[in-house]
């Protein structure tokens, strides 16, 4: 049953799916082979609406919308007949199948995989299918920034508010704006709270063991003041094997 049903779901993924064309330069992969399982549902995620609109067909409007020629690759996974129904056959769209669930960037391989010598130059954008709130002038902006600079890869984020115990997103770093030496300037946070300070407070918020945060705090050289943990003193001897040639290099 299990392979009927998997060969039912590579036709109608192919039987849906349009031309690529290969002289658009510009093509997004809609990552839609998630289930959802944090949101306790029997229906896949890519499928719960917004304002009506299920999310999935969100950022495939919004894509649309803000990019005049576009290539599109949905990748689809559990669920997949159900998502594949949804968008239907559209002009230059085409679904790949991620038969097995082996993570983020296994989906994003399997896109490629369906345009192998289809597109050998041009910008990729890869999108979440599950963050309907993804709209035209996010993605134009998006784009034209993008345009602005001379990167290989941009990421697109968003600023989390409310208490970080609730965020069930990943988390992303982010650079310091810079001096006209290039370096980073430090705010005003910076300035009277050091590195392990300011690590401890937002592992405490992540909620990790008191233990770990002990290893923070006593990393660096603000923990000579106290007794530290095993641990603690390997991690130490680590960071200053990797700091101190850095600090002496001439």
């Amino acid at each position: 049953m299990e392979v009927k049903e998997t060969n039912h779901v590579y036709e109608l993924a192919e039987r849906l799916s349009s031309r690529f064309n290969s002289n658009i330069k510009e093509t997004a992969i809609i990552l839609a082979a998630g289930h959802g399982k944090r949101i306790k549902s029997q229906r896949s995620k890519m499928l719960h609406k917004i304002w009506e609109v299920p999310t999935v067909e969100r950022v495939y409007n919004a894509c649309k919308e803000a990019i005049k020629d576009l290539n599109i690759v949905i990748v689809v996974g559990i669920k997949a007949k159900d998502v594949i129904e949804l968008i239907g056959k559209r002009d230059s769209t085409i679904f790949a199948y991620q038969e097995f669930q082996n993570g983020t960037g296994h989906a994003v391989q399997v896109a490629l995989d369906k345009i192998e010598n289809k597109m050998s130059d041009g910008i990729v954008y890869v999108l979440p299918g599950d963050m309907g709130l993804i709209d035209k002038q996010t993605m134009n902006l998006f784009r034209e920034e993008f345009l602005k600079t001379d990167s290989d890869m941009m990421v697109l984020t968003g600023l989390f508010e409310g208490d970080s115990k609730n965020n069930s997103y990943g988390r992303i770093i982010r650079v310091k704006e810079l001096d006209e030496k290039g370096k980073c300037i430090q705010g005003k946070y910076g300035e009277y709270l050091r590195h392990p300070f300011s690590g401890v407070s937002l592992a405490e918020q992540s909620g990790v063991p008191a233990e770990v945060c002990h290893i923070i705090a006593a990393h660096a050289g603000e923990g000579d003041l106290v007794k530290r943990s095993t641990e603690a003193y390997i991690v130490h001897h680590a960071d200053f094997m990797t700091f101190l040639p850095f600090m002496n290099k001439k």
